[in-house]
């Protein structure tokens, strides 16, 4: 672990893989969450057969990865696809990792519960001093119930994070031109269909029209075991570099593209 911008400074540089791996006496493989979902979309979900993807997750935090020309792109620290990190509002809140107006800083779930606590502070948001005033301690889930309520703030704030998502999405499908972009995530699969058709309304209006006739925005297929999913092609990755002395890890395994068959019904080896 390099360093994790929301654990604090004493998790930073950590040997966690050979740690775990010392203590179990087991090969043992480490990365990042979202790099697992995507291994795992490619292998079993939405993004089979795709050479070119980005998995966006909207959850407590925001993350990313990216899938290039096969292969999953993690730069040469490791450190690729933070895309949370994107900068979409340049006088915006300040985000976990010090940068400025960045998507997690305004989307994810410690943003929302942010800025619920204020709006229920200075009175803006009835519905949610409301909570407040009954013990409740405020997240992203009191927002949502706010704006089913019709708690004009709790709209809005519901209405800022998809925009949000979606002029990060407009940077990355600029940048990157990939053919999908899958958005997961509780608050992504929350979101549902209304955050989907934003995303899809930007990126034809504000990129590069032969790259917005052509990409696709879907939710994931594997829900919430999407990382677990994609241990079993993270591992298998390893293993076929290993037997093959193959100079990269980063490929998604031939096999796992070819797959087509639910995670549980995969035998592990």
């Amino acid at each position: 672990m390099l360093e994790p911008p929301n654990l604090g400074a004493e998790f930073r540089n950590i040997p966690l893989a050979a740690d775990v791996a010392a203590a179990l006496e087991l090969p043992a493989f480490l990365d990042r969450d979202t790099n697992a979902a995507l291994l795992g979309e490619c292998a079993f979900g939405a993004a089979r057969g795709e050479r070119d993807a980005v998995y966006l997750t909207v959850s407590t935090g925001v993350g990313g990865a990216i899938l290039s020309g096969g292969a999953v792109l993690r730069g040469p620290d490791g450190l690729a696809g933070e895309l949370g990190h994107l900068a979409v509002e340049l006088d915006g809140p300040r985000c976990g990792c010090g940068g400025i107006g960045h998507v997690e800083a305004i989307a994810s779930g410690v943003a929302l519960a942010r800025d619920a606590r204020a709006a229920a502070s200075d009175g803006s948001s009835p519905f949610l001093a409301a909570r407040v005033a009954s013990g409740a301690e405020l997240t992203g889930r009191d927002v949502s119930a706010g704006a089913a309520a019709g708690d004009a703030t709790c709209l809005a704030l519901l209405a800022r994070t998809r925009r949000a998502v979606a002029a990060a999405c407009v940077s990355i499908a600029n940048t990157l031109s990939p053919h999908l972009i899958v958005v997961g995530g509780a608050i992504g699969l929350a979101l549902g269909e209304s955050l989907l058709a934003e995303v899809r309304a930007a990126l034809r209006n504000e990129v590069f029209p032969v790259i917005g006739r052509r990409i696709r925005v879907v939710n994931p297929e594997l829900g919430d075991d999407v990382s677990l999913a994609g241990a079993w092609p993270l591992v298998n990755g390893h293993a076929d570099r290993s037997n093959r002395s193959q100079p990269s890890n980063d490929r998604v395994p031939s096999a796992s593209r070819r797959a087509t068959g639910s995670p549980k019904e995969v035998a592990i080896p």
